[in-house]
């Protein structure tokens, strides 16, 4: 695979490198009244099974049921989507086999450090992606995030001073901003994903019931959150509602 970032950068992409795609969701002001939530999170999978676990099959149901896959899709945009629509969502991501991972917080969080929303945001989803790539088989790592003008800066600052290890071995670790191509289904899906997660979030902020990673009752879970993050072991979602100082 050759992808160009938004700088117009080219690289090559090998068949064990693990990809992430992320996005967010909300704002890190957390000052939305209307979505008062802000976290980062989107889809890991390893190159060798992009195509057929997430690209090929997000085709599939843009032609069939949202205008074809060179459209673009955007969950917020999606207001009133038909019976068939959420279907085939649905069996997406309940039969496609890729990591699924959200790290959010509402404006109810408790934050008693001198760390800003956003760092505290990035280093659980740090820990998070290690966990998940844990479990995969890989060699090299490539971050890929939408392009976002205000945020760019500090998420640059925060991934790029990252370190990733595998049996004490240090891994080529690259982080690149995206423009979204609805040909190039893995922001697409992030994007889906977080939205989710940030709906769950905001749902969890009214109701002030956080969820639980692996909750016992899902009474209070939406449909397309259970359908997006139940459906398999290597899908995380962290609602962080304090952080405390070390001491």
């Amino acid at each position: 695979m050759i992808l160009k970032d938004s700088d117009g950068k080219t690289m090559c992409v090998g068949e064990e490198t693990l990809l992430v795609f992320l996005d967010e969701t909300g704002n890190e002001l957390l000052n939305d009244p209307k979505m008062p939530v802000f976290g980062l999170g989107g889809l890991i999978v390893e190159h060798r099974k992009y195509f057929s676990n997430v690209e090929q099959p997000w085709h599939e149901i843009k032609n069939s049921k949202f205008g074809g896959f060179d459209k673009p899709l955007h969950a917020s945009e999606l207001i009133s989507p038909s019976d068939q629509q959420i279907k085939a969502l649905n069996n997406f991501f309940l039969t496609n086999d890729f990591g699924r991972f959200a790290v959010v917080c509402s404006n109810q969080i408790t934050n008693e450090t001198t760390h800003s929303i956003v760092e505290i945001i990035c280093a659980q989803l740090w820990s998070t992606i290690k966990e998940v790539a844990n479990k995969m088989s890989w060699t090299d790592i490539l971050i890929l995030i939408e392009e976002n003008k205000k945020l760019r800066s500090s998420l640059e600052s925060q991934f790029l001073s990252k370190n990733l290890y595998n049996n004490s071995t240090k891994i080529n670790f690259q982080y690149y901003t995206h423009l979204k191509d609805p040909k190039f289904a893995g922001l697409e899906v992030a994007d889906f994903i977080i939205h989710t997660a940030g709906r769950q979030a905001r749902n969890d902020c009214v109701s002030q019931k956080p969820t639980k990673a692996s909750p016992s009752v899902k009474a209070d879970l939406k449909p397309d959150f259970q359908n997006v993050f139940f459906c398999g072991s290597n899908n995380h979602y962290f609602y962080i509602d304090k952080v405390k100082s070390k001491f």
